[in-house]
């Protein structure tokens, strides 16, 4: 018995010892390796200057990267079986393997979406996935994931870390003081380099500070983050891709072929004012530019814009500008503009499958072979006349600019049928046109000369020979203009549709129509190239809406809810609608103003589908008059004319504002609206004051009140507008007594109502203060029927 007892006792020792060990917490040693024993099967930490540390698992050594204080020229990096797998700061370049050969990105807002290294090398790189091993990258506004193995990552590291001085008023001072008696030079030669002794600048008096080198000589200079003055030179070396200013236009430096590391710049059209000349931008959407790709790096991983260069989006108008809209451009535009090119004829087409006879003869009936459109039955039919003329000779492989094609074009005198595409089908002529001249080389390409194929049809990078050939240019144009661009591209019915602007891997055409990144600026840059060459009107000259949420959003028959749904503009940022007019229509949130807008879908009258699926036999056929929706203009941001111009127009405040204006004075608004609810509808787009009467800033507590002052500014300008409160007579926010004495007192002439507070007793729609303004107020206060805003 005793023993029993005994061995029940140690049982409940070792089971108390069991339960303090799993319930107290243990310290377990980070997992370090010496790095003189450190392998390539460890993960090692190293920046640009030094090995830091070794580790058995990928999560420590990622802890250790992220908590090293990286900067410019000494940034974190892991290193994995040999590769750098991770980085605090880097670009991705992506394999160029051959044009055959895609690179998939997984993740992507839509799906799987695809590039070609070789039309563009550079990507910013955002993180790694260690359970997939894919590669975070953003590129062509695109984000998503890459597998390890088609990109290489390259830390931002340099040794040679400096700035150019890019403005003749920069001063050079012995200290961080804004004193004339600390100037050393006043005014630094223009483009003059000075080294950086602190990369991480000092913050004072609304500039940054470095601490820099000149001449052998140290001191301070202070650069001015809104309107930079410094160029930093390391930047520029270890990325080129970047946008620049240069004589009012915008261009696009990038890198493509990386074994050759070959440089093509595309003209874009005019540059945003906002931009700079001799200043590198940094970006890989084209709507958010930056001065420091580390600034960049950090705003794309956390989904930011807070440090771009510019805090209003910019988009392109040739980039952005939706199919469904209508150029000015007429046949004899588009034909002097291939003449203008020295392309004076049409290609002979047999010059591809020409027989050169030994006494250089032409071979009899080689035109009765044209009809044959198989490659092979053609030289078949023309090797069977050979026979029959008993002459000897060989095939020549004819190429693309040799001299007797030399000013030859298959577009030439082709001007009519890119017009007689719009007028049919609502596609935009000069979109078609340049997006045919980037395609077939301006009408030379292989394809063009042999299939009639300008538009690269079907020519699949895996498979270019299948690609499509057509009876005539003519039909070529006319059945991209219907099958492509009407029923497919700009179709919400079908799995092509991404808006119907020329666009990036974000957004538009270009996320499925080609593997090249910049396919789409490319084809913008044509359209810009014409426009000024031939100096015609078309810059800007329809109102762009982009829809910037990736929510869907959908289109209306009516300016209310309750109408027809027609389609929606699926679950992507940044896609473009053409915003014919603002109308007034149901109120959301104290917002009853519309967009009329034409849609991307060819329409009936009552709204239905003219194409009701892809393929549709006719169904690209456009009628503008019916393909009319309504969105509410909370959903839409103004993009047109930001461009060029820095003071945005009212209607881009008022609509990020969701007011109204009458007049003088805008409204929109519910009574007791407090000053912080309007802040928080523009946070991180505008910064916002609010004035009473006297001019004295509100709190944010405060009630927006009538005759209140709203002030708002972002970079590209700023505005103010009064508010008018119906009902709100005295100005206090409120509709209460005091405002129903307020208005008695005026119908009695006791005290007149003037100004905006005249504006606020106007409760009916008669135009005047009434009897009927009295019993509107009262019925408000007995809560029978509220005043509207």
């Amino acid at each position: 018995m005793m023993s029993i007892t005994k061995r029940f006792l140690n049982s409940l020792l070792i089971m108390g010892i069991l339960f303090y060990n799993f319930s107290s917490p243990i310290k377990i040693q980070a997992a370090s390796v010496s790095l003189n024993n450190c392998k390539n099967t460890h993960y090692k930490v190293a920046s640009g200057t030094k090995d830091i540390a070794c580790y058995t698992t990928y999560n420590e050594a990622l802890n250790s990267m992220n908590n090293y204080p990286s900067k410019l020229g000494d940034v974190a990096y892991i290193i994995y079986m040999d590769k750098i797998i991770n980085a605090k700061y880097a670009i991705v370049k992506l394999d160029t393997k051959s044009v055959t050969e895609n690179i998939n990105i997984y993740n992507t807002e839509y799906g799987t979406g695809y590039v070609n290294g070789f039309y563009g090398v550079d990507a910013a790189f955002l993180g790694y996935d260690s359970s997939k091993k894919r590669i975070k990258i953003k590129i062509s506004g695109v984000v998503g994931y890459i597998n390890e193995s088609d990109g290489e990552i390259v830390p931002l590291n340099s040794s040679n870390s400096s700035f150019k001085i890019i403005t003749e008023e920069l001063r050079f001072r012995n200290s961080i003081s804004l004193a004339n008696n600390t100037i050393i030079i006043d005014g630094m030669p223009l483009n003059s380099v000075v080294e950086i002794l602190n990369p991480i600048p000092t913050l004072k008096y609304g500039y940054e500070w470095y601490k820099v080198k000149y001449e052998n000589i140290i001191g301070y200079i202070a650069n001015n983050p809104k309107e930079p003055y410094l160029e930093l030179v390391s930047e520029k070396s270890l990325l080129d891709t970047y946008y620049y200013k240069k004589n009012g236009n915008l261009y696009h430096q990038f890198v493509y072929n990386s074994s050759g590391r070959k440089i093509q710049n595309l003209y874009l059209g005019p540059a945003p004012s906002f931009l700079k000349d001799n200043v590198n931008y940094y970006s890989f959407d084209g709507i958010y530019f930056y001065t420091s790709i580390v600034n960049m790096l950090d705003d794309y991983k956390t989904g930011s814009n807070s440090k771009a260069y510019n805090k209003s989006p910019y988009y392109n108008y040739y980039l952005y500008l939706p199919y469904r809209t209508y150029s000015s451009v007429t046949a004899n535009n588009l034909n002097d503009f291939i003449k203008s090119l020295n392309y004076t004829t049409k290609i002979n087409r047999h010059a591809y499958y020409e027989f050169q006879l030994t006494e250089n003869v032409a071979v009899p009936g080689i035109e009765e072979c044209d009809a044959i459109s198989n490659k092979t039955s053609k030289r078949e039919c023309i090797n069977n006349k050979r026979i029959a003329t008993g002459k000897e000779g060989k095939w020549v492989d004819v190429t693309v600019g040799e001299n007797f094609i030399a000013n030859g074009s298959m577009l030439y005198n082709e001007g009519a049928a890119f017009v007689n595409s719009q007028t049919k089908y609502g596609t935009n002529a000069l979109l078609t046109f340049s997006i045919a001249i980037n395609e077939s080389a301006y009408g030379r390409s292989h394809l063009a000369v042999t299939r009639y194929n300008i538009f690269g049809h079907k020519a699949y990078d895996s498979n270019p020979s299948a690609a499509t050939e057509y009876d005539s240019i003519n039909t070529a144009i006319m059945y991209h203009a219907d099958r492509y661009a009407s029923e497919n591209y700009s179709n919400p019915a079908t799995g092509l549709y991404n808006g119907s602007h020329l666009g990036n891997k974000g957004s538009g055409m270009n996320v499925k129509y080609a593997s090249d990144p910049y396919w789409g600026e490319k084809a913008a840059a044509n359209y810009a190239s014409v426009v000024s060459k031939l100096d015609i009107d078309e810059f800007q000259k329809v109102t762009i809406g982009i829809k910037q949420i990736k929510n869907a959003v959908k289109v209306r028959y009516e300016p209310k809810t309750a109408s027809k749904e027609l389609y929606e503009i699926k679950s992507i940022s940044n896609v473009p609608v053409v915003v014919l007019d603002k109308v007034t229509g149901q109120s959301l949130d104290g917002n009853n103003i519309w967009y009329k807008i034409q849609t991307d879908p060819s329409l009936k009258a009552n709204g239905d589908y003219f194409n009701p699926g892809p393929y549709y036999p006719g169904g690209g056929e456009y009628n503008k008059n019916h393909s009319i929706g309504y969105v509410h203009s909370s959903l839409i941001y103004l993009a047109t004319n930001i461009s060029d111009v820095r003071t945005m127009p009212d209607v881009d405040f008022l609509s990020m504002l969701q007011l109204s204006k009458t007049g003088n004075y805008v409204r929109g608004y519910n009574i007791e609206t407090k000053i912080s609810g309007v802040k928080n509808k523009v946070a991180g787009k505008a910064e916002i004051t609010v004035r009473d009467n006297n001019n004295n800033i509100k709190t944010d507590a405060s009630l927006i009140a009538t005759g209140d002052t709203i002030e708002v500014t972002n970079s590209e300008g700023s505005n103010s507008y009064t508010f008018v409160m119906y009902g709100d007579l005295n100005g206090d926010g409120k509709v209460s007594s005091a405002d129903l004495l307020r208005m008695r007192q005026h119908l009695l002439g006791l005290k007149k109502l003037k100004g905006v507070y005249l504006e606020s007793a106007e409760l009916t729609d008669d135009a005047k203060v009434s009897s009927a303004d009295l019993l509107r107020m009262r019925q408000h206060l007995l809560g029978i029927k509220k005043i509207r805003q």
